[in-house]
C-alpha cells in the first residue's frame, strides 16, 4: 500500500514514521492483519500488511490511515498547522495484491523503490544546482 499525505510538501519525518508505525501495529493486531514492512520517504509510505481475506481492503485502509492520522495529531501537535483542513492523508491510495510473491521479494522491492527515490532527488538537486 502507499498513503500520500494530502500536502505535496515533505511532513514525514522519522519521527512522524515512528508514530505512525506504532499506530499501525496497533491496527493490524486489533484487525488479526500483520504489518510485514513499512517504510517512508518524506512525501509518502509504503506499507505490506497481510489481512485476513474477511476484511475488506477499504476497511483495512481507512483504519490504518484514520487511526494513524489521529495518534500523529496527538502526539505531533505542531503538524496539525500545516494540515489542509482536517486531514492528513489524502483519500485516494494504493494498494497491489502480491499472492504468491515471497515476504523477502516484497521487501526487496519496497526498498529498490526508495532506492530509485533517493536517486531521482539526488539527480534533480544536481541538475538545480548546475
Amino acid at each position: 500500500m502507499v498513503f500520500v499525505p494530502v500536502r505535496d510538501d515533505a511532513l514525514i519525518s522519522a519521527r512522524v514514521f515512528g508514530v505512525l508505525r506504532e499506530s499501525w501495529e496497533h491496527v493490524c493486531a486489533e484487525l488479526g492483519c500483520t504489518l510485514i514492512e513499512a517504510d517512508f520517504e518524506p512525501d509518502h509510505v509504503h506499507l505490506v500488511v497481510e489481512y485476513p481475506p474477511t476484511q475488506a481492503l477499504s476497511w483495512v485502509v481507512g483504519s490504518l490511515k484514520g487511526v494513524s492520522a489521529r495518534r500523529l495529531g496527538q502526539a505531533v501537535p505542531e503538524l496539525r498547522s500545516r494540515r489542509r483542513g482536517r486531514h492528513f492523508w489524502s483519500p485516494s491510495y494504493c494498494a497491489v495484491s502480491s499472492d504468491g510473491a515471497s515476504a523477502a521479494s516484497v521487501r526487496a522491492f519496497v526498498a529498490r523503490q526508495k532506492a530509485k527515490a533517493r536517486a531521482d532527488r539526488a539527480s534533480s538537486r544536481r541538475g538545480v544546482e548546475q
